[in-house]
């Protein structure tokens, strides 16, 4: 039996891109779960193996990404005692089997920090004219964008791909970024159905033929994964640049099954999502096993509901 998802997203039936983004308890700014082994490990293997795929900062980004070395390295061991323990520049970090050096200079301070959390970290700073540019980044499990075609770029640039975003979006994104205050973090969640469960997902969605291989409306429950980001926005009141964090949930489609609210939301949000937002989530490869198990759920629910 899977586990039902942390978050939900779909669960409203949504369609569309959706800013939604709410107030965050500062302590809860970090998360922490039970995937750590896991995605530490993915960050091992990837900055052995591909770090100029997975780091990347601008020059202009040192003093703010020292500063968010050193709120997370302060934040982390006050709000998680039992997962981190520091001494001196070494920070433990128990959940991944290793030591962090904070002071290491062989390693940017944005590697340093992302090495310390689950999650991705990406610096965003002024332009001076309103807008926001990305300027420095630890990026293991971006979900179809790479880090060295994002880095330097403002926001509209970073974010071309998603259906309307400059033109509806856009001005009101540069003005969250500006007016957000020091201590009044906020967050939201993104979802996707993926047909490759990895955390590394540069390239886009995998729907090749390989890969779609088999995928039924019997198998896609566990073929198929609902990917969900929680991100996070926080000023850093020095440099005043924003740290936003992404955390990837990975959990299969069928961790939904026996959850009609669940099933009906995501049901109404792939029925009813503009074909320019299918588009972008590249839905239709995977649409017919996708929306063949959601109906079998329904039916298998309308099936044990007592004659009315």
């Amino acid at each position: 039996m899977n586990a039902p998802p942390r978050y939900a997203p779909y669960a409203g039936g949504e369609a569309g891109f959706r800013i939604g983004l709410q107030p965050l308890d500062p302590a809860d700014w970090i998360e922490p779960d039970d995937a750590a082994a896991a995605q530490f490990a993915n960050k091992a293997r990837l900055m052995r193996e591909r770090p100029g795929d997975v780091v990347a900062a601008l020059p202009e980004s040192a003093a703010a990404a020292d500063e968010a070395l050193a709120r997370l390295a302060a934040y982390l061991p006050a709000r998680f005692p039992d997962l981190y323990r520091r001494r001196g520049d070494a920070m433990e970090v128990r959940a991944a089997g290793w030591t962090v050096d904070l002071a290491d200079p062989a390693l940017p301070a944005i590697a340093r920090a992302g090495l310390l959390v689950q999650e991705d970290l990406c610096l965003m700073q002024g332009d001076g004219a309103g807008g926001w540019r990305l300027t420095a980044a630890s990026l293991c499990a971006p979900s179809a964008w790479r880090l060295a075609d994002k880095l330097g770029q403002a926001m509209p640039g970073i974010h071309a791909p998603v259906p309307l975003y400059g033109e509806t979006l856009s001005g009101r994104v540069d003005r969250i970024f500006t007016h957000l205050r020091d201590g009044a973090p906020v967050w939201r969640l993104n979802w996707s159905v993926m047909s490759d469960p990895a955390l590394f997902q540069p390239g886009g969605h995998d729907r090749s033929a390989e890969r779609l291989a088999g995928l039924t409306r019997a198998s896609a429950g566990t073929r198929l994964v609902l990917r969900v980001e929680r991100q996070t926005l926080t000023r850093l009141p020095e440099s005043g640049a924003i740290l936003f964090t992404i955390k990837t949930h990975i959990d299969p489609l069928a961790a939904i099954a026996g959850r009609p609210d669940l099933i009906e939301g995501l049901a109404r949000a792939v029925r009813e999502m503009p074909r320019d937002m299918a588009a972008y989530k590249a839905l239709d490869p995977i649409r017919g096993p996708l929306t063949g198990w959601l109906d079998d759920q329904r039916a298998h629910q309308d099936a044990r509901l007592p004659p009315s």
